[in-house]
């Protein structure tokens, strides 16, 4: 995460922003268990188009929700993950 997001990592934020929010546990949960499945290298390698496609996510109405509001209800939970999952697919494949 911090190769991705610098002193970004694990904090809701948007391309190019300078200032450093809090840590967001929802955040934490998913991508540190989503990106433990993949080397550094890989990581690095596709490192822009997961940077675009996080961003494009972290833009999305529903994850937005998933991660700030309720985000311990079993409900968000689930659709965090889910459309986390999706997200790593779609830049790593399987």
């Amino acid at each position: 995460n911090y190769l991705l997001f610098g002193k970004h990592a694990f904090r809701k934020h948007a391309p190019r922003q300078d200032n450093r929010l809090v840590l967001n546990a929802s955040l934490w949960d998913v991508m540190s268990t989503g990106l433990s499945r993949y080397s550094s290298e890989i990581v690095e390698r596709n490192k822009k188009a997961m940077l675009e496609a996080f961003y494009d996510l972290l833009g999305n109405s529903d994850f937005n929700d998933a991660i700030t509001r309720g985000p311990s209800s079993p409900n968000q939970v689930k659709r965090r993950f889910a459309m986390a999952k999706e997200m790593f697919k779609g830049v790593f494949g399987a």
